[in-house]
């Protein structure tokens, strides 16, 4: 179940299912833990790209 989870493994899980329907992945869980803040503009690639996809657009 995924309440069971913590927020690493929600973390994993979540880029594994993008990653499952083809959005392009260049961040990983470390980059997460890594900084304080993690690098934003991958992040916000990787949220537009999986934008794109499910609303059935092309991805960057």
């Amino acid at each position: 179940e995924i309440c069971t989870l913590g927020a690493e493994e929600c973390l994993t899980l979540a880029l594994n299912v993008g990653a499952g329907i083809g959005v392009e992945v260049k961040i990983k869980v470390a980059d997460f833990r890594k900084e304080d803040r993690p690098e934003w503009s991958l992040i916000m690639k990787y949220i537009l790209n999986l934008y794109y996809i499910i609303s059935d657009g092309s991805h960057c």
